[in-house]
């Protein structure tokens, strides 16, 4: 871009005023003359803004004027000559035209190019009023993105082979995707390693004995023996009393109803059913003698099967009260044999739960090492990674540094500084002139430094 001409009208301190420009300019004269008024113009007919970058332009009326206007007319990059004019009044800017087309500020932006960069060219001291951040993303954005492969060259090799692959255009997204991996496989270390620990605790839980088979056998047989006894006990001799008491019984009801039948049935006179002869006096006396001695026998058969009986049931009972006694006797035994076969069932049962979960603590343990040692190799991977990109981001902030070394003489710009506690890049600013901080320069290093940023910028941006 060459700027031929600036018709200024109420502008400033001026009310009419026209320049004309060749390629190299000397712009003279006392304070107070309009030096600065020029360039404050120029400014201010490309990007409607002061010399600060303000958008309050309504102080540049000229007092007691309702507007103002600046005409500046250049030659673009491709030959062509063209007449800019803005029209600002006190309140609003009032037009913007180009060749006397109305157009817009991006219109305008896409033919001249970045504001900043711009204003860092044109005006020297224009960096020094920038913030850090500001000031930083003016100078990267002059600077040309190194390649990644050409980044990769200048490296070690053991960086290269960790990097191999990869590909990425910015380190510090790179590194912080990164720095979430170390994060996430710490983590899963640290469990794996907790999990591991847990394995070989239950591995290495004491298994308690068991009880033989055999023993549990002799106990359950011991068992069965008591529950056929338990049910058998004596019922064969309590069974054989039980009917003979009944056999008894009813010898005795037999000969009661046999003693009731021994009556008298005849009287004299009745004739025998038998032989059909009339029963005498005689021959009766001798029936109820007979009959009473018969009657006297059972009547001793009587007596000695109730006694018999009485006796057979007092024996009975007190069988049966043996029996219940060494049955209960029994059924003690037999449950406290019942409670050992159970616990040692259990313990045995409790032994191989505990077999089984030492074979699986041991499995688990098994993977979980070969889960931990993959976990680690590959934490180890990323650490190495890590480095590697710090490596390649410093590389790269050296090589992008370079490109202005070759632009500035007294001059030195640092754009990226190293965290030593982590390798990490950070991005800074700093502007040093003959080695010194801008803060300390005087107003007229800060004049020359101004010069050759501004001279670096438009070698590096290819403007006039």
């Amino acid at each position: 871009m060459f700027i031929k001409s600036l018709v200024l009208e109420n502008f400033k301190g001026t009310r009419q005023a026209s320049y004309e420009f060749g390629r190299v300019n000397e712009i003279t004269g006392d304070n107070g003359t309009g030096k600065t008024t020029i360039a404050e113009a120029i400014v201010f007919a490309l990007f409607g803004t002061t010399l600060s970058g303000s958008n309050k332009t309504e102080a540049l009326i000229l007092q007691g004027e309702e507007k103002c206007s600046v005409s500046i007319a250049f030659v673009d990059g491709a030959g062509r000559e063209h007449v800019l004019t803005r029209i600002r009044g006190k309140s609003k800017q009032l037009s913007l035209t180009l060749d006397g087309r109305a157009v817009t500020q991006p219109d305008v932006d896409a033919m001249i190019g970045d504001r900043k960069a711009f204003m860092a060219a044109f005006w020297p001291t224009y960096v020094l009023g920038l913030s850090d951040a500001e000031a930083r993303e003016l100078f990267v954005g002059l600077l040309q993105s190194v390649p990644f492969e050409k980044v990769l060259e200048q490296m070690e090799p053991e960086y290269r082979d960790a990097l191999a692959g990869l590909g990425f255009d910015d380190p510090q997204k790179a590194a912080a995707r990164v720095r979430e991996q170390i994060k996430a496989a710490e983590k899963e270390v640290a469990r794996l390693e907790g999990a591991l620990s847990e394995a070989l605790r239950a591995a290495s839980v004491e298994v308690p004995e068991g009880v033989a088979p055999e023993k549990i056998r002799k106990l359950q047989e011991e068992y069965e023996a008591l529950s056929a006894v338990v049910q058998t006990g004596a019922q064969e001799e309590v069974a054989v009393l039980e009917r003979e008491v009944a056999r008894l019984a009813g010898e005795f009801k037999h000969l009661k109803e046999q003693y009731k039948s021994l009556t008298p049935r005849w009287k004299p006179g009745d004739r025998c059913p038998t032989c059909g002869q009339v029963i005498g006096p005689e021959a009766l006396a001798a029936a109820e003698r007979a009959l009473e001695a018969a009657k006297k026998e059972l009547e001793q058969r009587i007596r000695e099967v109730g006694t018999r009986g009485k006796a057979l049931q007092e024996q009975l009972k007190a069988l049966k009260e043996k029996r219940g006694q060494d049955t209960r006797e029994l059924a003690v035994r037999q449950r406290e044999l019942l409670e050992k076969i159970t616990a040692a069932r259990e313990r045995n049962a409790a032994r191989e739960s505990i077999l089984r979960q030492k074979a699986e603590a041991v499995e688990k343990a098994r993977q979980y090492q070969e889960e931990l040692e993959r976990e680690e190799k590959w934490l180890e991977e990323l650490r190495a990674r890590l480095q590697a990109i710090t490596q390649y981001a410093a590389r790269q902030a050296e090589l992008m540094a370079s490109q202005l070394a070759g632009y500035l003489k007294r001059v030195s710009v640092q754009l990226f500084d190293v965290v030593k506690s982590t390798g990490e890049i950070r991005p800074v600013f700093r502007l040093l002139y003959d080695g010194k901080p801008v803060q300390v320069l005087s107003a007229s290093e800060r004049v020359k430094l101004g010069l050759e940023v501004a001279a670096a910028v438009k070698q590096i941006t290819g403007r006039d």
